[in-house]
């Protein structure tokens, strides 16, 4: 029913961008698309770069922050295109009464070509918003995984905190819950096929760093030549010789790791993401995990 409903809802979406495409005409459209555009190129850059102003979340592990900021700098975005694409059709589609019937037509010719962007935009627009769900979904799951010792409720006599903590969990559920819809419907493919978030950068990080709980494994990926080679690069020595982070690999406690912000700055190294990138570790990984016959 839920994957039904997404799916319909997507549908009016559309429809209803269409219809306002057509009322506001096509200049206001084309500000939208350059706007979706200018989110695509720089979403990300920016998501990276201001990480950091979510430093004091201790709820959200400092290895998703980036991804995290990503989101927030997209719906920013959009919120000032949509304020230009407004400036816009008030320039170009306000007609007075006794406009003469070259501006008439114009506007007209506008509402025309406004009516099959806005079905562009529309399709665009929502798609947007499934993306946005579909990360917090996303996001959610992943921060419900881990040793169940490692997740910590607040306990006590504070109802107020301990009331905050149900609401998280509550809305948490329904999060994952719509995430799972997304994926169950015709739109989930093109959600992960267009999402601007890496998520598979952060899956590759998460499942490195789940090596930490298998000493066999462990094993197996630091003598890998393709990961010996990254292991010697002087930025990820020095966080592997750090005495905090080797406590954290010693206590086996992974959501720490998340959270540790000499490895989430790490994870942002330029060099390093091209030199993963080359080595190809998620092939790697599969391959140890079959070699050894653990998962």
């Amino acid at each position: 029913m839920l994957t039904f409903i997404l799916f319909m809802s997507f549908g009016l979406m559309v429809a209803w961008f269409t219809v306002d495409g057509y009322n506001k005409g096509v200049y206001y459209g084309i500000v939208r698309l350059g706007t979706l555009l200018t989110m695509y190129i720089l979403a990300g850059p920016i998501g990276s770069a201001s990480a950091g102003a979510f430093k004091n979340f201790e709820t959200l592990p400092a290895v998703v922050r980036p991804y995290f900021a990503t989101l927030i700098a997209s719906v920013v975005i959009i919120i000032i295109g949509s304020l230009l694409s407004n400036i816009v059709r008030w320039q170009t589609m306000n007609l007075e009464e006794d406009a003469p019937d070259e501006r008439v037509e114009a506007v007209q010719n506008a509402r025309n070509w406004g009516m099959g962007l806005g079905g562009i935009v529309g399709v665009a627009m929502s798609g947007l918003l499934f993306i946005i769900l579909w990360n917090i979904g996303w996001v959610a799951e992943e921060m419900r995984k881990g040793p169940s010792q490692e997740i910590q409720l607040l306990a006590g006599d504070d109802d107020g905190q301990n009331a905050a903590v149900s609401l998280r969990e509550v809305v948490a559920e329904k999060m994952i819950t719509v995430k799972k819809g997304i994926e169950d419907s015709p739109l989930g493919g093109i959600v992960k096929a267009t999402n601007p978030v890496e998520i598979d950068d952060y899956e590759l990080v998460r499942d490195v760093l789940s090596l930490t709980r298998d000493p066999i494994l462990m094993q197996e990926f630091r003598q890998h030549p393709k990961v010996r080679e990254i292991i010697a690069y002087e930025p990820v020595t020095k966080v592997l010789y750090d005495e905090e982070v080797r406590q954290l690999v010693q206590d086996k406690n992974f959501r720490g790791m998340l959270k540790n912000e000499k490895i989430a700055r790490l994870m942002q190294d330029p060099q390093l993401q091209k030199m993963v990138k080359d080595a190809q570790l998620g092939e790697v990984l599969k391959e140890i995990r079959e070699s050894t016959g653990r998962d």
